[in-house]
C-alpha cells in the first residue's frame, strides 16, 4: 500500500525521471558526427630532457553514439551528421581495435620520419602486421586481429613486404596468422582492384621501436586514428631541432604522412575546420584532397583562418621557415 501510495503522490516526477531516461540514454542505430576541437601537441608526447613550448594542434572530429536527444539536435543543426550503424565496417570492439591501433601507427610513423629527418638516431626493432578491417568484398577467412606472419610460407618482414608477396602470388595466398596465442592457416583469394593485386584487409603495423633521445606519446583512450600523424611529425621534428617555427601562432592542421614525407587526406575535414574556428586558430595545414571542402567550409562560415594546402612535408617547413 506504501509503494502504491508513493507512486500515486509522485507519479509525474517519476514520468519525467523515465522519459529523461529514454531521451538521453536510450541508444539507437547511429553515431553522430560534429564539429570538433583543438588538441595541444605538446601535451602527447614527451621528449627526454626537453620541455620546449610550442603552438601546435590536432584537430579532431566530435563523434557520440546517438540518443533521441543528440539525434533531435544533429537533425535541427546543418552542421551534424548522422551516420546509420548498417555504415559501420566491423563491430564496436573491432572498431575500437583498428582506430586504436591506427593511431599507435600514426604516432610511429611520424617518430621514424621526424627522427630520421633531424638527423637522430632510430631502430626498428620489431614489425607486427595486424588485420584491423576486412572488406565486404573479400573472400578470406581471416579476422580482425589476426597477427600475420608468414604468406605462401614465407616470413612477412614489413608491411611493404606483405603488399610485394601478395603482388607475386596468384589466385589463393595461404597465410599463417596468430590471434590469442593460437597459430592457424588461412587463406584469402586474390582482387584484382585497378591492375593491383590485394585480399581486402586492412593491414596496421604494430612496432618496437628504439630512439635517441627516448620520447613518450601521451593519449587518452578515446583518442584514436591516423589523422594527426602528419602534426605529430611535425612538432616531434620541432622539438629535435629547437626550429621554433610556431613563433607564438596557434597552428592547427590534420593528414597522415608516410615514410616518404607524403601527407595524406583525412576524414570531417569539415568539422575540424569548424573546431579550428572555434577556437580561434590562426593557420591550418590541410591535405591537398582536402582542400577545396575546407575552403568552402570557411566561406559558409564566413570565418578568419589562414588556409595552407599542402602534400609534402618539406613544403610544410619551407612555409614556416618564410613565415
Amino acid at each position: 500500500m506504501k509503494i502504491i501510495k508513493l507512486l500515486k503522490e509522485n507519479w509525474l516526477y517519476i514520468l519525467i525521471v523515465i522519459v529523461s531516461c529514454f531521451l538521453f540514454l536510450f541508444p539507437l542505430p547511429y553515431t553522430i558526427e560534429g564539429p570538433g576541437g583543438l588538441i595541444a601537441v605538446k601535451d602527447r608526447f614527451q621528449i627526454e630532457n626537453s620541455n620546449r613550448d610550442m603552438q601546435y594542434y590536432l584537430a579532431y572530429v566530435s563523434e557520440y553514439k546517438a540518443t533521441p536527444i543528440t539525434y533531435l539536435h544533429a537533425k535541427l543543426h546543418k552542421n551534424y551528421e548522422i551516420i546509420p550503424k548498417s555504415e559501420q565496417v566491423g563491430t564496436d570492439k573491432e572498431m575500437n581495435f583498428r582506430n586504436h591501433l591506427m593511431l599507435e601507427e600514426a604516432n610511429q610513423d611520424a617518430l621514424i620520419y621526424a627522427y630520421t629527418k633531424a638527423g637522430k638516431k632510430v631502430d626498428i626493432l620489431e614489425e607486427e602486421i595486424y588485420v584491423t578491417m576486412i572488406d565486404t568484398l573479400a573472400k578470406t577467412d581471416l579476422e580482425v586481429g589476426d597477427r600475420i606472419e608468414s604468406i605462401n610460407k614465407e616470413k612477412v618482414k614489413n608491411k611493404e613486404h606483405l603488399f610485394s608477396l601478395i603482388q607475386s602470388s596468384s589466385e589463393k595466398v595461404k597465410l599463417e596468422v596468430e590471434k590469442n596465442g593460437k597459430r592457424k592457416e588461412k587463406y584469402a583469394l586474390l582482387l584484382d582492384i585497378e591492375g593491383t593485386k590485394k585480399i581486402g584487409i586492412l593491414p596496421t603495423v604494430k612496432r618496437k621501436i628504439r630512439v635517441e633521445p627516448e620520447i613518450e606519446f601521451i593519449f587518452d583512450k578515446s583518442e584514436s586514428g591516423a589523422s594527426g600523424g602528419f602534426m605529430m611529425t611535425l612538432a616531434i621534428y620541432d622539438a629535435l631541432t629547437n626550429s621554433n617555427f610556431s613563433k607564438n601562432k596557434k597552428i592547427a592542421g590534420t593528414g597522415t604522412i608516410d615514410g616518404e614525407g607524403n601527407i595524406g587526406e583525412i576524414g570531417g575535414i569539415k568539422y575540424k575546420i569548424l573546431g579550428a574556428l572555434e577556437e580561434k586558430a590562426d593557420l591550418f595545414f590541410v591535405p591537398k584532397e582536402n582542400y577545396e571542402e575546407a575552403l568552402q567550409t570557411l566561406k559558409e562560415n564566413k570565418g578568419d583562418l589562414k588556409l595552407i594546402k599542402v602534400e609534402h612535408f618539406e613544403e610544410v617547413l619551407d612555409f614556416l621557415k618564410k613565415d
